[in-house]
């Protein structure tokens, strides 16, 4: 008479958690990288979506400048290489690693942290610097860097424009 086997046998069960735990070893470092990549991405997909929305505030901003009290000038009450307040009160300015937009009543908000470069430059009609006097500006050029992220642009005042 034969005898029937109903259950593992202690090799086929060694056998089965060396298989398995190879196969885990082998996948582990997959799971891991992809993990890794995934937060790498979310990372970089915020620092995106910041920076260019910083951007897009800040061109917003210098196109609307105020029309100044004279011909062909804005009314700029103050700039320099990382900030600008119009007489309205309204501007951009950065503050130790954060950049802020100043509202009209004074108060201001951050719309980009973490800033590692900001600078802002107001050119002439005639391509000049108009550092000394940025009322005279007719178009800005900014240039913002944060979390590794570089983007640059030009806002041309629309007030210069008659618009």
């Amino acid at each position: 008479m034969t005898r029937v086997r109903s259950a593992f046998t202690l090799v086929e069960a060694v056998a089965t958690t060396v298989v398995l735990s190879v196969i885990a070893a082998i996948t582990l470092p997959v799971i891991n990288a992809s993990t890794d990549s995934y937060a790498a991405a979310a990372t970089a997909s915020r620092v995106v979506d910041e920076t260019c929305y910083a951007m897009d505030r800040i061109v917003r901003l210098l196109r609307e400048a105020p029309l100044g009290p004279t011909v062909a000038t804005l009314d700029i009450a103050s700039m320099t290489s990382d900030s600008v307040r119009f007489a309205d009160g309204r501007g951009i300015e950065l503050s130790g690693d954060t950049l802020l937009v100043r509202f009209e009543d004074g108060a201001t908000a951050p719309i980009c942290r973490g800033v590692q470069e900001f600078e802002l430059r107001s050119i002439r009609s005639d391509g000049t610097d108009a550092g000394a006097d940025p009322m005279e500006a007719q178009r800005f050029e900014v240039r913002l860097k944060a979390g590794g992220l570089e983007v640059r642009s030009v806002a041309f005042a629309r007030a210069r424009y008659g618009t």
